[in-house]
């Protein structure tokens, strides 16, 4: 019996080994976790789509004072010898991203003494504590993403020689650390190194042997002598003039016919 196209097959079920093989069944659709409770899940929705007030703002950061005891989540500082040799513009973006990092280093400190008031009490909820540890940890690897992200705009406009040591320094209270002179330093050294062992190679000029014609010229016909020039040729030339007899070889001539008459006559 033949299957009109339209028809589909039946096909068998996999078993259960095989779909383990084949992993999980590949969705478009986003997954979303449990709800929220509703009047936290509007606030904290309006806050996303239009953003706090300045004042508002403000006063958060201002309650949530960078932990003593960990000041490296704060937003590092641009170094004052990167900073001299940027310009006005990168200089305003690095503003920018680094009052971005401020507000994110506020938020972690919040967390942390959320973290520290659970641990000191009695009751310990351990979904909780899991909970704002990860919120936390996503901080911090946000905090050291934008801070790269400030490194990479600065370096475009560095030279290359120094780039390489820059990318090697660790973030800490400043953007390029706090010892950033004496990497610069190094880095000089290394360069005035390598440029003095480098090698310059010299292009060498191999002498052709005076022996050596061209093909082309070997190949040349030699010019015609003048006597088998063209007709055209010849007729282009001017014909030369007869030379002028002189008028002291006719008496001569005269003078010498009258001997010879004379000596026959004789």
């Amino acid at each position: 019996m033949i299957l009109e196209p339209t028809e589909e097959l039946e096909r068998p079920e996999l078993d259960e080994e095989i779909m383990c093989l084949l992993g999980q069944t590949p969705s478009k659709e986003k997954k979303l976790g449990s709800d929220i409770q509703k009047d936290l899940a509007l606030r904290l929705e309006h806050i996303t789509t239009m953003g706090l007030k300045k004042e508002s703002r403000k006063e958060i950061i201002e309650n949530n004072l960078i932990p003593s005891n960990c000041t490296k989540i704060n937003a590092p500082k641009l170094n004052p010898e990167i900073k001299a040799a940027l310009s006005e513009i990168l200089i305003k973006k690095d503003n920018a991203l680094e009052a971005k990092q401020v507000q994110i280093a506020a938020t972690i400190s919040c967390l942390g003494n959320a973290l520290t008031k659970i641990f000191l009490s009695d009751f310990k909820d351990q979904a909780v504590i899991k909970s704002l540890i990860e919120a936390s940890r996503l901080l911090c690897d946000t905090q050291h993403r934008e801070s790269m992200t400030r490194r990479s705009f600065i370096c475009s406009s560095i030279k290359k020689d120094f780039k390489e040591q820059l990318y090697n320094t660790e973030v800490d209270s400043f953007l390029f650390g706090e010892k950033l002179a004496d990497t610069l330093k190094a880095a000089k050294a290394i360069s005035k190194s390598g440029a003095e062992i480098k090698v310059t190679m010299k292009k060498t000029v191999v002498p052709q042997k005076a022996s050596q014609v061209p093909a082309q010229i070997l190949n040349q016909k030699p010019p015609l002598p003048p006597t088998r020039r063209t007709g055209v040729a010849r007729r282009a030339e001017p014909a030369a003039a007869p030379a002028p007899r002189s008028r002291q070889q006719q008496p001569l001539r005269h003078s010498t016919r009258s001997q010879r008459h004379h000596a026959l006559r004789h």
